[in-house]
């Protein structure tokens, strides 16, 4: 049985160790990130493109989402306001209040995962309360 660094010293001199490393270095190169730089500036154009665009529809998809959601807020304040248990009520009061306060920023600038995460933190508070 031979040694490993035999084995490799009979490879080099073969030339295949010389083959599989420019072989390697060029699987590896800087090609395989361009598709991902590429698709990253495609995404921030397009994200530029969202920002810029100040059209009559995306006005009144941004204002009909958030009337959607101003109206799922005041639901959740009236069950809250309907509990009997006061320190339940002044806990979840105080929930309220922030996730009203994370309402008005998205009057101030409008960002879709904003959004989505205070449309989500205010499902997971109305099924905490129903339960």
């Amino acid at each position: 049985m031979k040694s490993s660094c035999d084995f490799c010293s009979r490879l080099r001199g073969t030339g295949l160790v010389v083959t599989l490393t420019l072989l390697s270095s060029a699987l590896f190169a800087d090609e395989p990130t361009k598709p991902v730089e590429e698709s990253a500036s495609q995404a921030s154009s397009k994200i530029d493109d969202y920002r810029a665009d100040s059209s009559d529809v995306n006005k009144a998809e941004v204002k009909a989402a958030l009337e959607r959601l101003d109206a799922d807020i005041d639901l959740l304040e009236a069950k809250i306001d309907s509990l009997t248990q006061p320190a339940r009520k002044k806990e979840l009061s105080q929930r309220l209040k922030l996730l009203k306060e994370r309402r008005k920023e998205l009057n101030h600038e409008f960002r879709q995962a904003s959004y989505d995460a205070l449309v989500s933190d205010v499902k997971a508070e109305w099924s905490q309360l129903s339960n």
